[in-house]
């Protein structure tokens, strides 16, 4: 059984439904906030980012207008327990109080395979990464150029950016810097994140 919804929450998702019928798209969250009238992108943010929590909502990372209301039939089997690996912070893995497994819905998955948990300490990582933010990793045999992934250099910092291709080289770019590395080990690609997370 899912965790149950506020008044609020439940019109936000039906409205949600009801505009993908009628227009074969998601809403953008300024569509959302007119709807509703409400203050601030950030508070329609809010309740995205909760509905998406209780498995109710998945939503793409860095896509526009990727909101999608998911089936709501989750049974006891259908959760996955993640562990925290550590906090992120300026290219180091560190230990974290919090040492608990995250448990989410399978609904939120699109791959599966062996996860992991990183809680972003940086102030921010581009325009879509926020402090505190819960960043889930998939470990995978390939990755694309297109995947955002976790990459270890040789000097043992950990770094957040895509795997790039020119002419015969591969290297890696780095989503703060735009610093390139022609030597590294991608770690895992990033999954799903979930907006300022407080152990």
């Amino acid at each position: 059984m899912l965790p149950t919804l506020t008044k609020r929450q439940r019109e936000i998702l039906e409205y949600i439904r009801i505009f993908r019928e009628l227009n074969g798209y998601s809403p953008s969250l300024i569509d959302i906030k007119t709807q509703f009238k409400l203050s601030a992108v950030s508070t329609v943010h809010e309740h995205i980012q909760n509905l998406q929590q209780k498995g109710y909502l998945l939503k793409e990372i860095n896509q526009a207008r990727s909101i999608k209301p998911l089936e709501n039939h989750v049974g006891k089997n259908n959760f996955i327990e993640i562990p925290i690996r550590g906090n992120f912070q300026v290219n180091e893995i560190t230990a974290c109080e919090n040492k608990d497994l995250i448990v989410l819905p399978k609904t939120l998955f699109h791959e599966f395979g062996e996860t992991f948990i990183l809680i972003n300490k940086n102030v921010v990582i581009g325009p879509d990464i926020k402090e505190n933010d819960l960043l889930v990793f998939l470990i995978k045999n390939s990755y694309l150029p297109a995947d955002l992934v976790l990459a270890e250099t040789p000097t043992k910092k950990f770094i957040l950016g895509t795997k790039k291709k020119k002419g015969a080289q591969i290297f890696f770019t780095d989503y703060i810097t735009n610093n390139n590395y022609s030597k590294f080990q991608i770690l895992g690609k990033l999954i799903l994140q979930f907006r300022q997370y407080l152990p």
